[in-house]
């Protein structure tokens, strides 16, 4: 009898500890799911910032050095013509 009554005494407690741990997984899951969020978000950023900075190099490569390269080439063509 006495041990039940002491089996029905626990039971409430371990029901007590499942949802508390349960609810601690899912925060600690959530919280996961935030991290590994703002960790790709600031990837992606990273990514587009390192490319527009690329594509700027390019960009300022093609109009300092390619007009050059084109008024030598033109310079060039007109040396052979004369």
């Amino acid at each position: 009898m006495a041990m039940s009554v002491s089996v029905v005494m626990i039971m409430p407690r371990v029901a007590v500890f499942k949802s508390v741990l349960i609810v601690c997984a899912a925060v600690l899951m959530g919280l996961i799911m935030v991290w590994v969020a703002m960790s790709v978000s600031v990837t992606v950023v990273y990514v587009a910032v390192l490319m527009r900075v690329i594509l700027v190099h390019i960009l300022v490569l093609f109009s300092v050095v390619m007009p050059r390269v084109v008024f030598m080439k033109r310079l060039f063509i007109s040396l052979i013509v004369a």
